[in-house]
């Protein structure tokens, strides 16, 4: 429910059209309609799978989908002495927990395989003294297709838009003014707004007080339909 407009969204729709559609499915199956995003994140992910579920990742998610960017990041082994009381790994679900010459080998090697290129960084950083020699809590790799990189099309060609195995979970589109009832609704909404901007302006002008200053006894209404009667112009109520 957290992926839902807000309610400023509906008071203050955008033109631009946003669809928000929330899938769940495996990382080592394939579905045509995650294919060629703009960024692909991968947040503490891979340290959970196997080894062999590993492979299928990058033939997913590089091969496959074949985003522009991905943002990968895993827990760096080399850190875990300075967490105290930390024996083993950091989670008891953790396959494995790669050091910083680990993941580089690793993601290099996809670099290679999948026609991309990648930078390292981190967060959580180590003692200032340490930083050099430990590094990150958790090392990040940012990686971005080279271009002209035809890899997932020649791998796979035609048949990619059969394969369909995430189930959807939820959709919502955003208010947009490309909507009509929602463009209806905004134009009238203005509208009214100025017409009750241009009343009180004119009544100021006649009157020469504000709306919010009336004589005794006398409404806003009945001031106002004193004036419109008196008014040989049509005026918008």
């Amino acid at each position: 429910h957290g992926l839902a407009p807000l309610s400023t969204d509906y008071l203050q729709p955008t033109y631009d059209q946003l669809r928000v559609e929330l899938y769940q499915g495996s990382v080592t199956q394939r579905d045509a309609r995650l294919r060629r995003f703009d960024l692909v994140t991968s947040i503490e992910l891979i340290e959970h799978l196997t080894l062999t579920d590993l492979e299928c990742f990058a033939s997913v998610v590089f091969g496959y989908m074949s985003p522009a960017s991905v943002i990968v990041s895993t827990p760096n082994s080399e850190f875990n002495a300075l967490l105290p009381g930390l024996t083993g790994f950091r989670h008891s679900d953790h396959k494995f927990e790669w050091n910083r010459s680990e993941f580089r080998s690793w993601a290099l090697k996809v670099c290679l395989d999948y026609g991309y290129e990648v930078e390292f960084t981190g967060v959580g950083e180590a003692p200032q003294d340490q930083q050099e020699s430990i590094g990150f809590c958790s090392q990040i790799g940012v990686f971005h297709r080279l271009q002209g990189n035809d890899h997932c099309n020649a791998l796979h060609g035609s048949d990619v838009e059969e394969v369909f195995s995430y189930t959807l979970v939820y959709s919502v589109n955003y208010p947009s003014l490309h909507d009509n009832n929602t463009l209806r609704r905004v134009l009238v909404s203005e509208v009214l707004h100025w017409a009750e901007h241009l009343k009180n302006r004119w009544m100021e002008e006649k009157t020469g007080r504000t709306n919010d200053v009336l004589p005794h006894g006398q409404t806003e209404q009945g001031a106002s339909e004193e004036l419109l009667s008196e008014s040989r112009t049509p005026t918008c109520r």
